[in-house]
């Protein structure tokens, strides 16, 4: 899941000094972040990862105002929504009650 982050600001960073709008700096990091996902075999810390910057830059175009907690929250809500017993999996368990205590703090 950090890598995620980490290849998402390299590309944010390196198209902001390129002086390249927001919005298409993120349909360029899109296309980096659909690869990567595709080659890391989709765990499921990066399925999380992934899905919460999908909803976090989805959030930001349409200009809403949506915390980190609740951006956590519609994703394990989707994670349980689309396969049920992925919630008992230890990949699972780890992966977001690790992510969960880190927003706490």
């Amino acid at each position: 899941g950090l890598h995620i982050n980490i290849i998402n600001n390299f590309i944010m960073g390196t198209l902001a000094v390129l002086f390249i709008k927001y919005e298409i700096s993120i349909y360029i990091s899109l296309i980096f972040l659909l690869f990567f996902y595709a080659i890391s075999f989709a765990s499921i810390p990066i399925q999380r990862a992934f899905m919460m910057w999908l909803i976090f830059c989805i959030s930001n175009l349409i200009k809403l105002n949506i915390s980190k907690m609740n951006i956590f929250l519609i994703c394990t809500l989707l994670f349980i929504l689309i396969n049920p017993l992925s919630i008992l999996t230890l990949s699972f368990q780890l992966s977001f009650f690790c992510t969960y205590i880190l927003l706490l703090i």
